[in-house]
């Protein structure tokens, strides 16, 4: 018997992602929306998630959205991508600048 797929939210999705592996070598190519003492607020989009190596997606026949970043997901809103920021911490690491891990989404964009 076929497993049901979760149903979720772009919000829903996103906030319980683990993005702890993302690093970059400089910030030229961000897209820098706010900074604090200790790291800056970057903004990407779903089309930056998309094209993630371990991140595989389809629209199904009968017009489903899913999305699989380690388990399959049914995305019940598609068309409204929210806003989403990473914080990336300024000091590097083995020459890397690393994020805490966790993508953040405005709910109200």
């Amino acid at each position: 018997m076929k497993q049901a797929i979760e149903k979720m939210t772009w919000e829903e999705f996103l906030s319980s992602c683990d993005v702890s592996s993302w690093s970059w070598t400089d910030f030229e190519d961000l897209n820098i929306v706010g900074e604090d003492e200790d790291f800056y607020l970057v903004k990407i989009s779903i089309t930056e998630i998309l094209d993630q190596p371990d991140v595989q997606y389809e629209w199904t026949e009968d017009g489903r959205f899913i999305i699989d970043w380690g388990i399959p997901v049914e995305i019940v809103n598609p068309e409204d991508e929210p806003e989403i920021c990473v914080k990336v911490w300024k000091d590097r690491v083995n020459y890397l600048y690393r994020c805490d891990g966790q993508l953040y989404v405005k709910e109200d964009s």
